[in-house]
Order: C-alpha cells, then structure tokens, then sequence
C-alpha cells in the first residue's frame, strides 16, 4: 500500500502556482531581453545617422575651408545685416611683385610706384603693369589688385580704389597686365606686391540649405551690397541641405586682415538628421594667410 501511494506522488504534475510563477518569470525574462534589443537596435541606428550627419557635414566644412583659403584677406566680407548667413570673397589666381606702369604701353617702365590718390602722374589713358614673370595657376585672371587694406576697395568701382579689371592675358611667363581703365590705386604695397583675381563668390545659408554662389556680376556698392540671399544672375551649387535650428549661432565670423595680421573666418554650423532625432554642431576656423 505504501509502496502503491508513493508511486502515484512521484508521477504528480505541476500545481498552478508553478505555472503562474513560471509564467510571470519567462514573461520578465522576455520584457527585458526585448528592451535590450530594441534599445541596442535604436542606439545602432542613432549612431549610424550621427555618422552619416558627420561625414555630410564634413564634407561641406571642407568645400568651404578649401575654396576659403584661396581667398584674398581683405575681400572676405560678411552679409551686412549682422546675422552672419553670408560670407563672400574674391579667390586669388596668381601674384607676384610688380617693377612699375607702362603707361604707353611700350614694354617699359614709365615709374616705379603705381600711380595713387597721393601721385601727381595719374595716367590719361588706359595702361599696363609691367610685372616679374609669373603664372596663373588657380583658375581665370579678371582683377589686378595692389596695396588693398578694406574690402570696401575692392568692392567699389570708385576710381581710386585697390582695384581694377584686367585684359586678356595668357597663363604662364606673363610680364605685363593690361589694365581696362585710367585707373589710380588707394596706395602702394610695401613690397610691391600684386594679386590677380577672379570673379567673386559666396557661401549663403538660406533656410535649411547651404549654397555656393558664382558667376554673378561684380558688387559696385561696396559694402552695403551684400544681403543674405541668392546674388542675381548667379550660380548655385546646393552643399548641404538639412542645416539645424541657428537661433543663437553666428554661422560665419570674421576676424579682418591687417598688415601684420592674417584674416581668420570661425565657422559654426548644426546639421540635422532628416527625421529630426539628431543634431550635431561642427566648427572649423580658416586662418587665410595675409601677404600684404
């Protein structure tokens, strides 16, 4: 009889407050664990969209430190509202030092100095620079600039100012610059030294959108012709879209050229991921080296 009870108590199931408390624990167990993956799952994505807003915005942070550096200190401006949304400049393409005018366009040298506001001898017509050799090397020559201390006197067609629009010449072992007028400059540079330009371009935040803007026609109005926005007749080329919330943030900062200081532009911009989870702010300054 014994034997027959124990029999059937070795064979007995689970009672239900087993099950329950089975149950309860598996169910834990599966909460947890599937809050881990989709935490994991979410933080993978996040940093997947972080390093994709990165290397976007990088790329654009390059195009504009590259383009930047090939500027002329005293052409960088900024838009004239004070918000910082455009910067504009004037690239360099070549430069040297120049000997002096041929205002007879002969070949030789007619002076040694650049004829100024402070230079009795103004040309009557329109003359050449007679130069060392040098070549252009970055791109089209449209501007000769020399003695330039503001931006204000190269975006002036006043005559004087610190510059004038060139002629037609070659690209390699050029020694002479036809200038298009009887121009006088605001002054000499201390070391004879001259730039050639091209025609100016312009980095715009316009909304969420970063562009680049060229070909336009040069700014006669000095300063005050700079206005946040798309110059008319230009070019754009889209950089990044996407731009972040800017309340607060200057995008572009100007510390100007001086003759013994180079120009320094600070640059902050936020990106934003498009389903806007994600945002991160890059900052990169371009120090643009000043040869006055």
């Amino acid at each position: 009889m014994k034997h027959q009870m124990a029999g059937k108590q070795a064979h007995r199931g689970f009672t239900l407050i087993e099950v329950i408390t089975v149950v309860v624990i598996l169910s834990i167990v599966t909460v947890i664990g599937t809050g881990f993956v989709a935490q994991s799952v979410e933080s993978y994505d996040r940093a997947q969209q972080r390093s994709k807003l990165i290397n976007r915005g990088r790329q654009a942070i390059e195009r504009l430190t590259r383009q930047l550096r090939t500027a002329l200190p005293h052409s960088l401006r900024l838009s004239n509202d004070g918000s910082g949304l455009c910067i504009e400049f004037m690239p360099v393409t070549g430069g040297g030092n120049y000997i002096g005018p041929d205002y007879d366009n002969n070949g030789s040298v007619d002076q040694e100095e650049l004829p100024t506001v402070d230079n009795a001898a103004a040309p009557a017509a329109p003359y050449s620079v007679i130069t060392a050799p040098f070549d252009l090397n970055l791109g089209a020559g449209q501007h000769f600039t020399a003695g330039v201390m503001a931006a204000s006197e190269l975006y002036s067609a006043a005559n004087p100012s610190s510059r004038e629009e060139i002629g037609a010449i070659g690209a390699t072992a050029i020694v002479s610059i036809p200038l298009n007028g009887a121009h006088r400059f605001m002054r000499n540079s201390i070391n004879k030294r001259f730039f050639i330009l091209d025609q100016p371009g312009r980095f715009c935040i316009s909304g969420s959108q970063l562009f680049y803007y060229d070909n336009y026609a040069m700014p006669v109005d000095g300063l005050s012709d700079i206005a946040n926005g798309q110059p008319g007749g230009s070019t754009s080329s889209l950089l990044a879209g996407n731009i972040g919330d800017l309340t607060g943030i200057t995008p572009f900062q100007l510390s100007t050229a001086t003759q013994d200081r180079n120009a320094v532009v600070n640059i902050t911009i936020p990106f934003d991921s498009r389903d806007g989870r994600e945002t991160i702010e890059l900052k990169q300054s371009v120090m643009i080296r000043n040869v006055p």
